[in-house]
């Protein structure tokens, strides 16, 4: 997991920004010279549709900001802040809360790829061609991925590891009924 910077402290972060709950918009305390007034709001938005602050040198994506400046602490170690609505530019005080990394993993829609965001309000998660987790087109098939345990014995030593696999199919609704079949025999 990648290691994320500290933040300043919440009595710095407090000197240099002003923060509204209610909109979620960070904007500057002070005066920052000719390129930022006081009341400017502050940062950019990135690709992504998150807010970048830049400040002192470093980079920081606006919600970590945020988090420290309501509650003077950093988030634990394993965990992640989350926007409950999904869209990242949203940093009202409400929309944010913290998950482990474990669970912000498991709010993935099935069938999303929830990496691929966008500023804009009407932001959606991108389907995969087939809408569904697991299943994916290369023409001109849908391919069905999933994972098998299997045990790898070596002497009196064994060991169980995973190993792809895959099955192709001509129409989705077979690569659909297949996939449900596997996960009705997990169970």
């Amino acid at each position: 997991m990648k290691s994320i910077k500290e933040t300043p402290s919440q009595e710095v972060l407090k000197e240099l920004f002003d923060y509204n709950p209610e909109t979620g918009v960070v904007t500057w305390a002070q005066d920052r010279g000719a390129r930022a007034k006081r009341g400017d709001e502050a940062g950019h938005t990135m690709k992504s549709g998150y807010r970048r602050l830049v400040f002192g040198g470093n980079k920081f994506v606006a919600h970590r900001i945020i988090w420290k400046w309501m509650t003077g602490e950093d988030p634990a170690e394993g965990m992640v802040i989350d926007h409950i609505n999904d869209l990242p530019h949203d940093n009202r005080w409400e929309n944010l809360r913290l998950l482990t990394n474990a669970e912000n993993c498991k709010r993935t829609p099935k069938g999303t790829n929830k990496g691929v965001r966008r500023p804009h309000s009407n932001w959606e998660p991108k389907k995969t061609a087939s809408g569904h987790k697991g299943i994916y087109w290369k023409d001109p098939y849908w391919i069905v991925v999933w994972h098998e345990e299997v045990a790898l014995t070596a002497g009196d030593t064994s060991v169980t590891t995973q190993k792809r696999r895959q099955k192709s199919f001509r129409d989705l609704d077979q690569a659909v009924a297949f996939q449900a079949g596997l996960k009705g025999s997990e169970g």
